[in-house]
């Protein structure tokens, strides 16, 4: 019965550890000019598969899996005592499922600024293109 216990208690130590990574990270990807650049790309891309009907929701984990490797990336790059294996490829896998359901819902929600819910899209000088 103990074995049982130490082990779920270990398990949940190592779900808090995962969070805390998954929490640094995304803290660290919205502060980072380049990943919001790139964010920025990813949304406008989600956006057009939306208007086009084409969207895929279990395409978008692995598409924002992606944004999320090229985050890794670039954290472990600028903080040199980041352990090379904090970042479990289930840890990302799961974070990129969460993270492409909030994107997918901000898109919808009309959110950022290029996308209305009407399916018009507004280009970088103002003119309205209808899809």
């Amino acid at each position: 019965m103990t074995a049982v216990a130490t082990h779920q208690h270990g398990d949940m130590r190592h779900y808090d550890a995962d969070k805390r990574r998954a929490s640094l990270l995304l803290r660290f990807m919205r502060e980072d000019r380049y990943i919001i650049r790139r964010k920025q790309a990813y949304i406008a891309y989600v956006q057009r598969k939306i208007l086009a009907g084409k969207y895929n929701a279990k395409k978008a984990g692995k598409l924002w899996g992606f944004w999320l490797a090229e985050g890794v990336k670039r954290y472990l790059r600028t903080h040199a005592r980041a352990d090379q294996g904090a970042f479990s490829p289930v840890m990302i896998q799961r974070l990129a499922s969460m993270v492409a359901a909030q994107e997918h819902t901000r898109i919808a929600r009309g959110d950022y600024p290029n996308m209305t819910v009407e399916g018009t899209m507004v280009g970088q000088r103002g003119r309205v293109d209808r899809w």
